[in-house]
């Protein structure tokens, strides 16, 4: 009989943890999984690349309104549950913290059996969030991945490290399962023609590319960004120096500020807004260099498909997660300190200026990626996670 299995996350936005449910969801077997979603918010574009097969259910259905303290929680938790009895749930499968907090109470409540995946570091991603209540949150988490019925994931073993210290518990606890990249569909989306030409004109063909791919938000390091543009003008005494066109990617409450920030330092010629794209594939396809910027990070995805479609990657050092990824002599990728424009612009210009040594990464990274990060095995774990976790609970 086929495991019934619900994925929950907050909504199907065109964010990385989303991208990686939604891989898990419409890549199960159906003989083995019968797979059901269920949304914070009924939105996203990965919803219209859903089967219609695949039962969706979501809290943002229903009206609801309460000044009670904790009223809004307590409401997805019943409504959870409730879910949960009537579609007779085995197994639930949740990512990031947000969808944690909801999901420990409802499986407690119901007694279903819980894997929860941990995409950031929270002595970052959490401790520095705006959360209300967060003391209450915080024990809700503790709880939660200390569940002797849950299992609990992290995308690399630096964000288990950081999970088991943060949240005093057990490092066995936290078992590392790395992100996957389904390299063919990769390929495949990158082939497709860009919505925008600016990429294409022959202006942009005699730029140094540069894309950016992430919400607008403060910890993805845009400003970061910003600053290289301005000072990119200061490199030119190098032969292989040429203008530079950065292109941001995504969507997210700084989107304002950063373009008044760009207008005011007359940087149009060289930054971009684009805003979110549904398949921003095309976008590393056609530039030369991807960057991260980012002040931390757990292991993103972006730098995995840059590095399935054999383009360099340049990151800030904001995680132990890209370190590993990038290779302890850094053969698959180049590190900065954060927030250091100088040592960023200046990565920039070694791509110019040492094409073989970008082209031998690249080589290295894919190789890395097949071995590490494909599709099946993971799906692999994940199946094999999902019967012990059924197993056990049933005995």
């Amino acid at each position: 009989m086929a495991i019934k299995l619900l994925c929950c996350t907050g909504s199907l936005d065109g964010g990385g943890s989303e991208r990686q449910l939604w891989q898990l969801a419409v890549n199960l077997p159906q003989d083995q999984f019968a797979t059901q979603l269920y949304l914070i918010y009924k939105r996203g574009p990965f919803l219209q690349q859903l089967p219609s097969s695949l039962p969706v259910h979501a809290f943002s259905d229903l009206s609801f309104h309460s000044r009670i303290p904790g009223g809004y929680h307590r409401s997805q938790v019943e409504h959870l549950s409730s879910v949960l009895r009537q579609q007779q749930i085995d197994v639930v499968y949740d990512r990031t913290y947000h969808m944690t907090l909801v999901t420990s109470p409802a499986c407690s409540r119901v007694k279903v059996p819980r894997v929860s995946v941990i995409v950031s570091p929270p002595s970052q991603d959490f401790a520095k969030s705006n959360e209300r209540f967060k003391w209450f949150k915080y024990r809700i988490l503790r709880n939660a991945y200390n569940d002797p019925r849950s299992r609990v994931i992290a995308v690399s073993s630096a964000v288990a490290d950081d999970a088991a210290a943060y949240f005093r518990i057990p490092r066995d606890r936290f078992q590392v399962v790395p992100s996957p990249v389904h390299i063919d569909a990769v390929r495949e989306a990158a082939n497709q023609p860009l919505a925008s030409d600016s990429a294409n004109n022959q202006d942009a063909q005699k730029k140094l590319r540069v894309v950016v791919i992430a919400r607008l938000t403060s910890e993805k390091g845009h400003a970061l960004m910003i600053d290289v543009a301005r000072a990119w003008d200061l490199l030119r005494a190098s032969p292989a120096w040429r203008p530079i066109q950065i292109d941001f990617i995504g969507d997210g409450p700084l989107w304002a500020s950063l373009k008044q920030q760009v207008a005011q330092d007359q940087l149009r010629d060289h930054i971009r807004f684009h805003g979110f794209q549904s398949n921003p594939y095309p976008w590393i396809q056609q530039a030369d260099v991807v960057c991260i910027p980012s002040l931390y990070e757990g292991l993103p995805n972006v730098a995995l498909e840059a590095m399935a479609l054999e383009k360099p990657v340049i990151a800030t050092d904001c995680s132990s997660s890209l370190q590993t990824l990038f290779g302890s002599n850094q053969e698959r990728g180049a590190l900065v300190p954060i927030g250091d424009a100088e040592n960023m612009s200046k990565e920039l210009l070694n791509h110019l200026e040492h094409p073989e040594l970008s082209a031998e990464r690249c080589q290295n990274a894919l190789e890395w990626i097949e071995q590490n990060h494909s599709l099946r095995p993971w799906l692999e774990n994940m199946m094999q996670l999902f019967r012990e976790v059924c197993s056990c609970d049933s005995r």
